[in-house]
């Protein structure tokens, strides 16, 4: 059986998938990507349910009516470790905001869902709204924007970038494995930064 496989960053699969279906033409049997485009690809009707025997070993937090999870993404802070020193890190997501990261920070463009669940973590943690809104504008004054994980920690590992204020933390270990200077954990081994797994 010859298969064709398809990669790009989430946006572009979630973009052409909905063109391929807007051209009434079929042009993938299956799909992999994020929570946020598979929760597109489903709103548009554009998934078929699954019923097989497989899903009894899917954990309840991965099933979902008309997709299923095939992994979690890990939102935390990385950096080259070269430029930031031990000492250094982020110790919270408050932290990113600190004058001493001005222009040692990027940003993903479209990181709404992280956006939203460190959000969501302040209010719960008793932030007002107005106390959120002026930290995320401190942690924008100290950022520029590069658009793609995978694009950002290429910036990482070559020193163009001190720090990213989110990566997956599986893209982040991948670059370590190969031998790039960046981790998303202290010295310690145990990072204070509070994690959010998605699917």
């Amino acid at each position: 059986m010859h298969v064709t496989v398809f990669r790009g960053n989430s946006e572009t699969v979630l973009q052409r998938t909905l063109q391929e279906s807007q051209a009434r033409r079929a042009g993938a049997d299956a799909v992999e990507t994020n929570f946020r485009e598979m929760v597109a690809l489903s709103d548009n009707k554009l998934l078929a349910k699954y019923d097989g025997s497989a899903l009894d070993k899917v954990e309840k937090t991965g099933k979902f009516a008309t997709w299923t999870a095939t992994r979690l993404n890990i939102f935390h802070p990385a950096w080259n470790t070269r430029l930031i020193k031990p000492g250094e890190e982020p110790t919270s997501w408050e932290e990113l905001a600190d004058p001493k990261y001005k222009g040692r920070i990027t940003l993903e463009v479209s990181d709404s869902d992280w956006y939203e669940n460190v959000t969501h973590y302040w209010l719960e943690h008793g932030k007002s709204r107005a106390e959120i809104d002026q930290l995320w504008k401190k942690i924008v004054a100290n950022s520029k924007v590069a658009k793609g994980h995978t694009t950002m920690m290429q910036f990482l590992t070559s020193g163009q970038t001190h720090m990213e204020a989110m990566n997956y933390t599986y893209i982040t270990t991948r670059s370590t494995t190969k031998g790039a200077p960046v981790t998303f954990l202290p010295k310690s081994g145990k990072s204070t930064v509070p994690a959010f797994p998605r699917p």
